[in-house]
């Protein structure tokens, strides 16, 4: 049995199919346009300032791996702002992966809770993605420099980044000008970056050390170096690298690697004779929440999106020359 289709219902489904994708497509660009409302805050990091020269004694806070949920890492700036902080440092992985819905969607969310500074430095989730794909531009757009320096009070503080897990020979360079001109101007040096240099740390899976790693610490050990700060790992840990105190921070929201099923934080002290404490904090639970609304952020912005609207459209056109040029009307 032949299953005929009459040339104007052949056409319908062809119009059908192109207003279908044109309409897709219009949500899109308007999602878009909503997800590039500026956010309220400031998040440049303040590269190359100077921020109160007199204070001696302050805490800040560092958080690190939170891939897109907005409920741990709204608890945890919460937290932090109660607990008295000054900023806090974040060490990468705010995303699950680069697309502009998901930085967006932790930004609006931030936005709702956030009273104090926030300075970020590129996870290997802020670069790549899900295709495995590294580019840093829509990271630059939004936060600026992935490395940099900044002081408060006494302190030096360096944003490196190491988000593709190696140092690229610019970046070390910049790094050894610094530490040779700017950073006898400070008591004080604390360095932080996502992927920890070592593979010394408990846990499953190895890091794949680049020979720039040993550059960085041949530069580092030449210099006085306070504090290391790194995340990636998802496992808090206190450990030495070439002298130097390497503290690995706890997952403020992905998979957990560790005995303590929580995600946290850590709040680390400064006073006159430098780091006076550190302070592993951990949220009494795992909240992971709103997911409807980053599913929708997702499905509105997320380039698979735009691939279903242009099928659609083309799939029409060519319907629709088909039934124009070959089918008779029955």
């Amino acid at each position: 049995m032949k299953f005929l289709i009459s040339k104007s219902v052949f056409i319908k489904i062809s119009k059908s199919l192109i207003f279908s994708g044109l309409f897709f497509f219009a949500v899109r660009s308007i999602a878009i346009e909503v997800f590039l409302i500026p956010p309220e805050n400031n998040y440049i990091v303040p590269a190359g300032q100077i921020m109160e020269p007199q204070i001696e004694n302050f805490t800040f806070a560092v958080a690190s791996d939170t891939g897109a949920k907005n409920g741990p890492i709204e608890q945890i700036v919460k937290n932090a702002q109660k607990q008295g902080n000054s900023f806090l440092l974040y060490l990468g992985d705010l995303v699950r992966y680069r697309n502009i819905s998901h930085f967006r969607w932790i930004i609006s969310e931030l936005d709702e809770k956030l009273d104090f500074p926030f300075y970020m430095i590129p996870g290997n989730h802020e670069i790549t993605n899900r295709f495995g794909r590294d580019n840093k531009y829509l990271y630059k757009m939004i936060f600026g420099s992935p490395y940099y320096w900044f002081s408060y009070g006494k302190v030096m503080f360096i944003g490196l980044d190491s988000s593709e897990e190696k140092y690229d020979e610019k970046q070390l360079k910049w790094l050894e000008d610094i530490l040779i001109k700017i950073r006898p101007h400070f008591k004080y040096c604390i360095i932080y970056t996502h992927v920890p240099p070592t593979n010394n740390i408990l846990w499953k899976k190895k890091i794949n050390i680049d020979p720039s790693v040993k550059r960085l610490g041949d530069i580092l050990k030449n210099n006085k170096i306070d504090l290391l700060l790194a995340g990636h790992i998802h496992q808090y840990s206190q450990t030495t690298i070439w002298g130097i105190p390497l503290v690995t921070l706890m997952s403020s929201g992905q998979k957990i690697r560790s005995n303590i099923n929580k995600y946290g934080y850590v709040s680390i002290e400064i006073n006159k004779q430098g780091v006076k404490s550190i302070t592993p904090h951990y949220l009494k639970e795992n909240i992971d929440n709103e997911y409807i609304e980053l599913l929708i952020s997702n499905i509105l912005v997320d380039d698979r999106f735009l691939v279903v609207s242009l099928s659609l459209c083309i799939i029409g056109f060519i319907m629709l020359i088909i039934s124009v040029l070959f089918l008779s009307e029955r």
